[in-house]
């Protein structure tokens, strides 16, 4: 009887020992569940203040942007109207000067036509210094071809002939007498041309007949 009374105590207690091991692995389970439970909860709760740290930077940001913006839009106005006030000043600065510019212009005109005129007297007075000049040249060469031409033609009359430094002194002289002719008839049709006139017709060349 003992010996059935000591087995089913063993039992009994066996029993007990594996009910209290299953309660006690559930008590565990449940901790680890709940400490699971309340990192997700931490983590959740650093990532849900994290957003709100950012949208309040977000929003921080787009108030100091608006305010840059008001700011630039208030320079930009301010320099509008400083630019209007100087293009104001600048248009009556030329409403100035064409005032007096249109108030000198007859004298301007004046003095620049008295200046035409001065002009075209001097010129015309080198022209005509110049063109003397030439007539005399021309005179002069002409002079020197007849005596060459003289003295030559009595050296062929004599029997002899005449050198060739002679020759080439004539027909230099006739070279220079024709460009002194053709300069002296351009200047000519030219002086007709400034004076309304129609230049004349070219006289035949005298005084250099080969």
């Amino acid at each position: 009887m003992d010996a059935i009374l000591a087995g089913f105590t063993v039992g009994f207690l066996a029993v007990l020992a594996q009910m209290f091991q299953r309660r006690g692995d559930a008590n565990i389970r449940r901790e680890e569940k709940e400490a699971d439970w309340a990192r997700q909860d931490a983590r959740e709760t650093a990532e849900r203040e994290r957003q709100e740290a950012v949208a309040a930077k977000a929003e921080h940001a787009a108030e100091l942007l608006q305010a840059e913006q008001a700011r630039q839009a208030a320079k930009a106005a301010e320099a509008a109207e400083l630019l209007l006030a100087e293009q104001a000043k600048t248009l009556a600065r030329t409403d100035e000067v064409a005032r007096l510019a249109a108030e000198t212009a007859t004298s301007t005109d004046v003095q620049l036509s008295a200046l035409r005129t001065q002009n075209d007297e001097i010129h015309t007075l080198v022209n005509s210094d110049m063109t003397a000049a030439r007539e005399s040249d021309l005179e002069q060469n002409r002079i020197s071809l007849a005596l060459m031409r003289k003295v030559v033609s009595i050296e062929r009359a004599g029997g002899g002939e005449a050198s060739e430094g002679d020759l080439a002194a004539i027909e230099r002289t006739e070279k220079r007498i024709d460009e002194l002719e053709a300069i002296l008839a351009d200047r000519l049709a030219q002086q007709h041309l400034v004076n309304g006139n129609r230049p004349p017709r070219p006289e035949p060349k005298g005084g250099n007949e080969r």
